[in-house]
């Protein structure tokens, strides 16, 4: 009983830790990152593959052997299980106010965003179409520059959904 709840918990840890990989990898490759932020996410990439090593280790080193003697070296697991946890933990707090900045904005993507405002399910052509409807001069590849701004200052999702 002792080695599920111990199994449970390193899993738990685990999909911490590919979630918090997978928001490494946005704000390495996706969102707009100072440059002076982009030492402390070489940090947060260095800790998280140290935790992902060690958690590695933990699930091999979780013996029944080990889950019977409850002595010493089960207490020492516990300690190095609750710091991989908070190795994952203090990713997430850095990595939580790098990925969600305040950017400023352009004109024109203000101007998207306020076409954008009353109707948060939009596809392209509709938005688009808005655009130049209320008299905005752009082109498609402008109006996808913009956008491609906007999804990297964490301000747009973009969805893409094949025809048919």
């Amino acid at each position: 009983d002792v080695r599920s709840k111990i199994e449970k918990r390193l899993q738990e840890i685990r999909v911490d830790l590919q979630r918090e990989q997978t928001d490494l990898l946005k704000a390495k490759y996706i969102h707009n990152i100072m440059t002076e932020n982009r030492s402390v996410v070489q940090a947060i990439e260095q800790h998280l593959q140290d935790a992902e090593t060690k958690l590695r280790q933990l699930h091999k080193a979780l013996t029944v052997t080990m889950v019977r003697n409850a002595g010493e070296e089960l207490n020492a697991f516990t300690d190095e299980v609750k710091s991989v946890a908070n190795v994952i933990e203090n990713a997430r707090q850095q990595l939580g106010p790098l990925i969600f900045q305040d950017h400023s904005l352009s004109e024109q993507e203000l101007e998207i965003l306020t076409v954008m405002e009353n109707k948060p399910d939009l596809d392209l052509t509709d938005l688009f179409v808005d655009l130049r409807q209320a008299g905005k001069d752009i082109t498609l590849d402008d109006l996808l520059d913009v956008l491609g701004w906007l999804y990297r200052k964490n301000r747009v999702l973009v969805r893409i959904r094949r025809r048919g």
